[in-house]
């Protein structure tokens, strides 16, 4: 036990000297999207405390800026990260736009055939915004490791670095080297 905490505090005072992104374990506030402030694209509550149990990645976006982060999560998705042991979200600020409200989410039912293993979320009211005080109008990029605290987050467009890193750090959460 005492290796593994070793190995991240290492992992996290390398990332701070260096700039990085890796943020201590922070456990964040529960949201609840219950179909009135937002839903599941595929239907049904969406709930923070899903990210418990696996790692997890969320993507959150105003439509706006929705490719902002392309090239990060075509990096992920080139790791074939084990899917029993991680998710990736895609969260959408529906409110950070002048585009209506059906054709996001027309957009949105093609990404979700397109990626059947992402969950795609909309936040009908900002949600995340006022919850855990993230930019409006922008695109963050969050991991969680297995207990559902955030790891990992960086708001704006990632760099080719902090894309290596949270590659890293994701596979560090898996088990396993990248």
């Amino acid at each position: 036990m005492k290796i593994f905490l070793l190995f991240f505090l290492f992992l996290f005072l390398s990332a701070s000297l260096m700039g990085g992104t890796i943020n201590p374990p922070q456990k964040m506030k529960v949201i609840i999207l219950d179909g009135r402030n937002g839903a599941k694209v595929s239907g049904g509550t969406f709930s923070t405390k899903e990210l418990v149990g696996k790692v997890h990645c969320l993507f959150y976006a105003d439509p706006d800026e929705k490719d902002l982060n392309e090239e990060a999560s075509q990096a992920l998705d080139k790791e074939k990260f084990p899917l029993d042991k991680y998710l990736t979200y895609g969260i959408i600020n529906m409110q950070a736009t002048w585009m209506p409200n059906f054709l996001i989410g027309e957009a949105l039912k093609a990404k979700q055939r397109k990626y059947p293993d992402a969950h795609f979320i909309k936040d009908y009211e900002k949600v995340f915004v006022k919850e855990w005080n993230l930019l409006d109008h922008s695109n963050a990029i969050m991991v969680f490791n297995q207990l559902g605290e955030r790891v990992f987050y960086v708001e704006g467009k990632l760099t080719k670095s902090q894309t290596d890193e949270m590659i890293a750090l994701i596979w560090s959460l898996l088990g396993k080297k990248s």
